[in-house]
């Protein structure tokens, strides 16, 4: 039995594919990161981490938001419930509905 071969050109090739792959991933990571601080500023917008825990939002019992592994290892936290609010800009919560889809979006009327 033969194994496969492979030129140090394709291994360079797969190992440059990997770590644009890995840049992205991290940038993807530093954005949210930036967008999270950006928008809490104003106090327009409330961003709740998720837990380990049972979650709930609006009175119902949902799944846990999750980021993935490699994410989680360059630091991003996942976000359960953005609370929104009065008068914040629309163009914020569609900014935060875009970059963190895992969570769920609730306005407050207070």
């Amino acid at each position: 039995m033969t194994l496969p071969r492979f030129s140090l050109r394709l291994l360079l090739l797969a190992v440059a594919v990997f770590c644009v792959w890995l840049a992205w991933e991290r940038s993807v990571v530093a954005n949210r990161s930036k967008i999270k601080r950006a928008l809490s500023t104003g106090e327009s917008l409330v961003f709740l981490e998720a837990s380990n825990t049972t979650s709930w939002v609006n009175g119902k019992q949902v799944p846990v938001a999750t980021v993935s592994w490699l994410r989680r290892q360059l630091g991003d936290e996942a976000v359960q419930e953005i609370l929104v609010l009065p008068g914040v800009v629309e163009g914020n919560v569609a900014m935060a509905k875009r970059w963190f889809p895992e969570a769920a979006i609730t306005p407050l009327d207070l």
